[in-house]
């Protein structure tokens, strides 16, 4: 085999190598990045939807939750609920796109490990 053959092959090998290596490793990281930022957004949203909830249901005045911007939850449905799970709230955050949405089936306990 002459050295043009073999550099072409080496050349082939360690490409074919180095995409392999990045069809494995991307998709991962990938869905690490997405799903680290999916926990800090419901972890973030877990004060503030429900003071949105509250805040819209008595005509816009003060919530033990505070309140935050309703268009970074649009389309979103919440439930405030007391700490024995009895429902106090519970709607979509933004009424305005939520026209067509339908209210997800909650159960009536939910295991706060999960």
């Amino acid at each position: 085999m002459s050295l043009r053959s073999r550099v072409a092959l080496l050349v082939v090998v360690a490409f074919s190598t180095v995409l392999m290596v990045v069809g494995v490793v991307v998709p991962g990281l990938v869905r690490a990045y997405l799903t680290r930022e999916l926990d800090e957004q419901l972890e973030q949203s877990r004060f503030v939807a429900p003071g949105l909830v509250l805040a819209r249901d008595d005509g816009g005045g003060a919530s033990p939750f505070g309140r935050g911007p309703a268009a970074t939850y649009a389309g979103a449905y919440v439930e405030a609920r007391t700490a024995a799970g009895e429902l106090i709230s519970g709607g979509f955050v933004d009424t305005a796109s939520s026209d067509g949405l339908a209210v997800p089936d909650l159960p009536e306990v939910l295991d706060p490990a999960i």
